[in-house]
């Protein structure tokens, strides 16, 4: 039998368990300290190193800061303080050594933890004694002839430190205001020998910094100038690589010049040393100037800094050795090229004229000019043309086109035919039968101009003087084509039939004028007249009186017929047109892309396809025109600003929005587009500067610029921007301008701030005050404000009221309710929560008749105002006048996809059907021939290599086994849920 084995006690395991227990806790405390005293350590090493690595840090220097703070007490020469009575007197130099008491003091404070602090100091003391003085002058800013001597003395040794101090001090003395003025020779003597030395040493940017400093201060003598050496300074500068230095002699030198600058930068700096200010005329000719000076224009205009390139073409103009009419001209020529119009007609008045020049050079000018007064919008006109009457008198003719672009331009800025007629009569008093090629076409703009102005009687005597002088004028197509358009504007048709009908036939020139006069009047007939009616009207002129359709003419009735949405009439059009053999080309595409975004309302990605493939079907079916179209309508249709829809406009790929502000002249389309283009960008600021630009520029008034520039002014964050709104408009209604769109726009946004409210009268005084500040302005109320007045209404549940202002907004226009989409949505939300089926039908009869009925707010409108129906409990109205009442709106709806499904047919019809009369067009004008499969974003699929190399390594056989794996997993009936 084995011994039993003993059995430990219940109270020995507590007691072991309360060792181990205690003992762990013990170590754990004891590694928890030792990590603690680690850790601290190494943050005190780590410090010392931040400390030891800081650039303020020197050893001792707590020690010498109290040393020497402690010395200055004792010191009788410095800062006589008295000492304070309480505190114990020092011992006497003599008997402590100063660094003994300094670190006996210093050990005390430290141990103590105690702050030495000084008295105020006594200023009622005198000044310091010479060994202080000595020593404010060892610090104080060297004098002017000291850096003199310190220049000579560094350029003698040629030493590249040295040098460097002394382009230092230099630079130093003026930014400190301490350099003398250039009439001190010593001074200016010492910079030129100084900047000549950087320059041999190769511290080109050092001597182009002392040279600008030099040209600042003030005006210079010409040889002071050339004795820095400019001419060779500026080329050196021009011609710089701009590299960081790599030697060390550069890295150890102190950097003068900066980083490396751009090529603007440095075009700025050449510019402003080589206009100095001289006190007297600089001396010429110089050759050497001249041509730095061209090669600076020439960086000017390719860099497009063009601020300083006046004063550029004036210095050349002042060294030139030679006739200076070619340079003049070619710098005409580039004023014009990149958009600087104004300078260009300028510098022609005030410089070319005032030549010598040759024929060919007046020939070749000209032109450029004429185009600059037009799209400076007759900047200057009236001046230029008699320049020209004073160059061409008695040598050439001027051309008749140049004389009547002219005096358009003259009479479109000022709109003032007292100032035509005096320069009609300065040309007449010149012998017009020797200065105009052909006179009668000068007497038929002034014509033209009198029958705008509607001085009939004025116009009829022109009209006699030139008969008298040519009476074979009276069968001129051109000349009759106005009086038949004057007739067309007072509705006298018969009168323009009797027009067309006397114009001469056997001219072969007469049948294309005799086009060019009816597109004024197919255009007049067609804003009063049905597309048919307009269409029954011109081919009675086309069959009848064989006159040739033109391509504007094409386009004119393209339009037409997209604007009763008419596919087969609009597509037959084309064909017809193409087949007669016009010339196909960007007004075409124009046509084409017009209708179908404002006609048939293509998306903007269905826009884009078709556009994209028109220009890989032949570049020439678009121009800039057709980029603007496509440019707004990326803008308009984004639902988003900013980045989104400068994407939108990027994905097109056309030529960047030149910017208005840059080249500041521009015509109204491209002021539109630059304002709404800043706009959706976030940034009314710009658009209202751009606005402003252009009327300074005397751009012709636009309704529609003028309603961007108010609704910028009132998105900028000022609290007068109510203010100023009103004043941009008022200003323009002091001019004589139709303001009602932009008037009624403010009234429109003025209530839109307004708060909700319940109150049915403070809504009603709300909406009188605005009436009654448009008929204060004797302005027109617009349907829209009347419109904005019944949605506020519908938000204050008065439905009478909303209803009530959607029939004032038809009555002022002429129309029958529900004549669009405003009155549409309003009027069937009020009718539906008044359950009146009758006015719910006879809305929903007229919207289906209408081309709003397939927008989507159209859609909305008719499912908010089901809902309204079936949860109203309000209205009076039976179970039954409810379910008819939604039975109707029903049908609407049905209407609506119908329409919707419809449209979307024609949409897939007249891409296809106008792509195939495109593509047969390009054909015959030579393009190759397109498949547009191969094209990635035109419906194609890239082919890149990658997936050719998976397909030989079997990578996409894989891939379908992992599909087949996952479905066989679907359909197992594990994987089905269980519910």
């Amino acid at each position: 039998m084995s011994p039993s084995l003993p059995v430990p006690s219940k109270a020995a395991l507590t007691a072991l368990r309360g060792l181990v227990l205690g003992t762990s806790c013990t170590l754990a405390l004891i590694t928890e300290d030792r990590r603690r005293r680690i850790n601290r350590a190494l943050n005190v090493i780590e410090n010392g190193d931040k400390i030891r690595s800081a650039r303020n840090y020197r050893a001792g220097g707590t020690a010498l800061v109290v040393a020497l703070e402690e010395e200055a007490l004792v010191e009788n020469n410095i800062f006589p303080w008295s000492i304070p009575p309480e505190a114990p007197a020092k011992p006497p130099p003599s008997q402590v050594p100063p660094s003994e008491g300094v670190a006996e003091a210093q050990e005390q404070d430290l141990t103590r933890g105690k702050l030495i602090r000084f008295p105020p100091p006594d200023f009622s003391t005198k000044w310091r004694s010479a060994d202080s003085q000595e020593a404010a002058k060892l610090y104080a800013f060297p004098r002017v002839s000291d850096i003199v001597a310190l220049v000579h003395d560094a350029c003698r040794d040629k030493e590249l430190r040295e040098v460097d101090i002394a382009l230092h001090r230099m630079l130093q003395a003026y930014e400190l205001k301490l350099a003398p003025k250039n009439s001190d020779k010593s001074w200016i003597e010492a910079s030129s020998l100084l900047c000549r030395t950087c320059q041999d040493l190769g511290r080109i940017d050092g001597a182009a910094n002392l040279l600008r400093q030099v040209i600042a201060a003030g005006p210079l003598e010409e040889s002071d100038y050339f004795d820095h050496q400019p001419l060779s300074l500026i080329e050196s500068l021009l011609a710089q690589d701009k590299k960081e230095p790599t030697d060390e002699t550069d890295t150890d030198a102190p950097e003068l010049a900066g980083s490396t600058k751009s090529p603007k930068e440095t075009l700025d700096i050449c510019v402003g040393l080589f206009l100095p200010v001289f006190p007297g005329k600089p001396t010429g000719p110089d050759h050497a100037v001249f041509y730095v000076g061209e090669r600076l224009l020439d960086e000017s205009f390719s860099l497009n800094r063009k601020q300083h390139v006046i004063a550029l073409h004036k210095r050349c103009i002042s060294v030139i050795d030679s006739d200076a009419h070619d340079f003049t001209l070619s710098f005409i020529v580039n004023l014009h090229k990149h958009g600087e119009y104004k300078h260009a007609v300028r510098i022609f008045l005030a410089v070319f004229t005032k030549m010598t020049a040759c024929k060919d050079s007046v020939w070749e000018v000209v032109p450029n000019v004429v185009a600059c007064v037009e799209k400076a919008h007759g900047f200057k006109s009236a001046r230029v043309l008699k320049a020209f009457v004073m160059l061409f008198s008695g040598t050439h003719l001027l051309s008749t086109s140049w004389v009547i672009r002219l005096m358009s331009a003259h009479w479109k800025r000022e709109k003032n035919l007292v100032e035509l007629e005096a320069l009609f009569n300065h040309l007449v008093a010149s012998n017009l039968q020797e200065v105009v090629e052909h006179p009668d076409g000068v007497y038929r703009y002034m014509i033209e101009a009198t029958l705008e102005a509607g001085k009939e009687l004025q116009a009829e005597s022109f009209l006699q003087e030139i008969m008298a002088q040519e009476p074979h004028l009276a069968e001129d197509p051109r000349l009759l084509g106005l009086f038949a358009r004057h007739s067309a504007k007072l509705g006298d048709w018969e009168g323009v039939r009797k027009a067309f009908e006397a114009m001469k036939l056997k001219d072969p020139s007469a049948s294309e004028n005799r086009s060019k006069a009816l597109i004024a009047v197919v255009k007049i007939y067609s804003m009063e007249h049905t597309v048919h009616q307009t269409e029954t009207f011109l081919r009675s002129y086309t069959n009848e009186l064989e006159i040739p359709l033109n391509v504007y003419i094409v386009t004119l009735m393209a339009k037409q017929y997209g604007l009763i949405r008419d596919v087969d009439a609009f597509i037959d059009w084309l064909e017809y047109c193409c087949g007669m053999g016009f010339k196909v080309d960007g007004n075409f595409g124009n046509a084409i892309l017009f209708n179908c975004r404002f006609r048939w309302n293509f998306p903007f990605r269905d826009l884009r396809t078709l556009y994209r493939k028109l220009v890989a079907l032949n570049p020439d079916f678009v121009d800039r025109h057709t980029e603007r179209i496509m440019a707004h309508a990326a803008l308009s249709n984004s639902k988003y600003g900013g980045k989104t829809a400068h994407g939108r406009v990027m994905s097109l790929r056309i030529t960047p929005t030149l910017h208005p502000l840059r080249r500041k002249c521009l015509e109204t389309f491209d002021v539109l587009l630059a304002m709404k283009e800043a706009l959706i960008y976030y940034r009314p600021g710009l658009a209202l500067s751009i606005y402003k630009r252009a009327v300074f520029d005397r751009m012709p008034y636009s309704g529609d610029a003028l309603k961007l520039a108010v609704q910028a002014q009132l998105s900028l964050p000022d609290k007068y921007r109510m203010y100023r709104a009103c004043a941009l408009v008022r200003k323009q209604q002091d001019a004589g301008n139709d303001v009602t769109v932009a008037a009624n726009y403010i009234m429109v946004m003025h209530l839109k701030e307004l708060p909700i409210t319940d109150d049915k009268r403070l809504l009603d005084s709300n909406m009188t005050k605005a009436i009654q500040q448009l008929e204060k302005w004797n302005l027109k109320v617009s349907d829209r404000l009347l419109h904005r007045a019944g949605i506020m209404c519908l938000q204050a549940d008065d439905f009478m009221g909303a209803i009530r202002y959607a029939k004032e907004a038809a009555r002022t226009q002429g129309e029958e309710l529900g004549y669009n989409l405003d009155s549409f949505k309003i009027l069937i939300r009020a009718y539906a929560e008044l359950v009146d089926i009758e006015m719910i039908g006879a809305l929903i009869q007229k919207g289906s008749s209408k081309q709003y009925i397939t927008n989507t707010e159209a859609r909305i409108a008719l499912k908010f105002a089901r809902e309204r129906i079936r949860r109203n409990v309000t209205s009076e109205a039976t179970d039954r006048e409810r379910s008819i009442a939604i039975e109707m709106i029903e049908v609407g709806l049905a209407r609506q996809r119908i329409a919707r499904h419809d449209l979307q047919g024609q949409r897939e019809v007249l891409e296809t059907e106008v792509i195939r009369i495109m593509r047969k067009a390009a054909l015959d004008a030579g393009c190759p021939p397109v498949d547009f499969a191969e094209i990635p974003y035109l419906g194609g699929k890239p082919k890149f290599k990658e997936k050719e190399n998976r397909k030989e390594k079997g990578e996409d056989v894989f891939v379908e086994l992992l599909k087949e794996e996952h479905s066989r997993k679907l359909l197992t009936p594990a994987a089905k849920p269980s519910f």
